[in-house]
């Protein structure tokens, strides 16, 4: 038992990480989040996700070198801010494979904080959340603003596709920051199937 929620915890940190996006540019799955300005994206400018503190590099780093040798030999280090490059571990893992989930096994002890997926009671918050920020958007005459979906991590995540809303309106982003308030996570909630996103 141990072990299968060892891999999966580290499965799901991986599709975080190769799911990271800001706010501007579309993520592999295309969701993306509402812009926000009062919030910084969780990725950097180069499309990498970035650790929580500063004080996860050692983490990070001794995580890389674990991967590295347990028979991931291409795993990248991290950069001077702890941040692994998206593109190199896309390259280093491109398939779930039984060695690359040993390897994740060995190593579960170093994975870094930031890269620890939600854990049940954050995805059961979120879906709270999102239910009450939808509630208070159609309150607030977006009768058309869609129930959340799940994404391939349980979250929820509000697809726009079909519903002709822009999530990049002024009307739009003014009704969401009233609604912001049902949120117990800075910034908006996710989006996708939206035209750019």
């Amino acid at each position: 038992m141990k072990h299968t929620a060892a891999v999966t915890l580290a499965l799901t940190a991986l599709s975080l990480l190769l799911a990271a996006c800001g706010s501007t540019a579309p993520s592999p799955s295309g969701v993306a989040t509402l812009p926000s300005p009062s919030t910084g994206s969780a990725a950097q400018p180069n499309g990498s996700l970035a650790p929580a503190a500063s004080g996860e590099m050692a983490q990070a780093l001794a995580y890389a070198q674990c991967l590295r040798a347990n028979g991931i030999p291409n795993w990248p280090d991290p950069d001077s801010h702890g941040v692994f490059d998206k593109s190199l571990v896309r390259r280093a893992a491109p398939n779930r494979t039984p060695q690359l989930d040993a390897a994740f096994n060995a190593c579960e002890s170093l994975l870094p904080t930031s890269m620890q997926g939600p854990t049940p009671a954050q995805i059961q918050q979120a879906w709270t959340d999102d239910r009450s920020f939808v509630a208070c958007m159609r309150s607030l005459g977006v009768s058309n603003a869609p129930d959340p979906v799940s994404d391939e991590q349980g979250m929820p995540v509000f697809n726009l596709a079909g519903t002709g809303i822009d999530p990049k309106s002024a009307q739009i982003l003014a009704k969401a920051q009233q609604c912001q308030s049902q949120l117990h996570m800075s910034g908006l909630p996710r989006v996708t199937g939206a035209a750019g996103s």
